[in-house]
């Protein structure tokens, strides 16, 4: 139980993190993206609207960089970004009103003439202004009668963002690690006060229950010897309506005790057999309450299990079922496999229960119908069957709902 409890907060305190982890990772990535795509595309800007031909002079156009001098006003903010286009490649092709090149200007050593004139080419079939195209940045701009397509290559720039996605990735997986570490410490320290409380709670059940059977099995023999003495006495007969009480008591705590401490051993169990044996004696009990139990039971489901334990659980479920039966006038217990789990259900009619009972029905000594009780049940045969069932690494749950109770319980079964 505890162990679940940890991994709970373990699993809390990882989620939140690595949601934490993912945005810090987002939004440093793309922010470091967005800035150097828009430096490129500034750079890209000023290259395209710098770019002069001249028919006279079919070199390389690099007179640009020396030429383009930004206003007055922007030479503090520009300067900084000239320096850098300096180291920036560029590509760029020249088009004239009938789409035939005249110039082809390249200043990085990445793509060749003939792919740049492709890369163009299919840029203008696409008809946009300006975009991307592999790792290249693209604009295109009319100036007279010439239609300018300009590139700026991008590879340094998304290098540079993948090992800076790389960096965050590895320093947030280690940081995951270390939070890891740190909250399972934490985890641990906060569930061991709850631990050492339930293990003191189950030491006291297991004492007390062994220390009231002394006492209870002397009373129960002072009563027959006096009974003999003075027979049918109306205070004997309380003393002894109140000393079974007490060993009933007694017996369920023994039983809590054992099923939540005892290590048990496993072997191979036909729980078709079992839930069969066990429905039968409840016949008679179920039909002196007029009520009638129909089984469903499918044949050869085995379990690896403790067949005492198991016995003990279907007499819970059945027992309780015919308890606390309201206006029914037949129980239903099931036995199937679902999936790889064999599955008993138990169902009775009874009211429906709200929400909040059905989060306490498993705790001990709680009974959801105070007005019902007999006086011989003790609010422990639920929690008896839960600790039971958390032994053979199963789960039980309640439905209710339409005057209806279901207990559905599921064990791994084996072959």
């Amino acid at each position: 139980m505890f162990n679940k409890s940890i991994k709970k907060i373990i699993i809390m305190v990882m989620s939140i993190l690595f949601l934490f982890v993912i945005g810090i990772v987002t939004v440093i990535f793309l922010s470091n993206y967005i800035d150097s795509k828009k430096e490129n595309e500034d750079r890209l800007e000023r290259y395209a609207y710098s770019y002069i031909y001249d028919p006279n002079n079919l070199g390389p156009a690099m007179e640009y960089r020396r030429n383009f001098v930004p206003d007055d006003n922007q030479y503090d903010r520009q300067m900084p970004y000239r320096r850098m286009d300096m180291l920036s490649s560029f590509y760029s092709v020249l088009y004239n009103s009938n789409n035939e090149i005249i110039k082809i200007d390249l200043s990085g050593n990445i793509y060749t003439e003939e792919e740049i004139k492709n890369i163009t080419s299919n840029i203008l079939k696409e008809n946009s202004i300006k975009g991307s195209y592999n790792e290249l940045l693209y604009l295109v701009t009319t100036k007279d009668d010439y239609k300018l397509v300009s590139c700026i290559d991008m590879t340094i720039t998304n290098n540079s963002s993948n090992k800076l996605l790389n960096i965050i990735i590895v320093i947030g997986i280690s940081s995951m690690v270390i939070a890891f570490i740190i909250s399972l410490i934490i985890a641990k320290k906060i569930v061991k006060p709850l631990e050492l409380n339930d293990k003191k709670q189950k030491q006291f059940i297991s004492d007390a229950g062994h220390e009231l059977k002394t006492p209870v099995s002397v009373i129960n023999a002072n009563l027959e010897l006096l009974e003999k003495e003075v027979p049918d006495n109306e205070w004997l007969n309380n003393i002894k309506y109140e000393n079974e009480r007490m060993r009933l008591l007694v017996t369920e705590l023994l039983d809590l005790s054992r099923a939540e401490n005892k290590k048990m051993e496993f072997s191979k169990i036909n729980l078709s057999h079992l839930v069969t044996g066990e429905a039968l004696p409840f016949d008679a009990i179920a039909y002196e309450a007029g009520i009638k139990i129909e089984s469903n039971i499918k044949d050869d489901i085995y379990v690896l299990g403790y067949e005492t334990e198991l016995k003990k659980l279907i007499s819970i479920l059945l027992d309780n079922a015919i308890k606390h039966n309201d206006g029914g006038d037949t129980i239903f217990i099931d036995l199937f496999l679902n999936h790889k789990y064999a599955t008993i259900s138990v169902e009775n009619s009874a009211k429906t229960l709200t929400e909040e009972e059905i989060n306490h029905l498993f705790e001990r000594f709680y009974r959801a119908d105070e007005a019902r009780t007999d006086g011989t049940h003790y609010g422990l045969g639920l929690a008896i069957a839960k600790a039971v069932v958390d032994n053979h690494k199963g789960k039980i749950r309640v439905e209710s709902n339409n005057n209806k109770v279901k207990f559905i319980v599921e064990i791994p079964s084996i072959k």
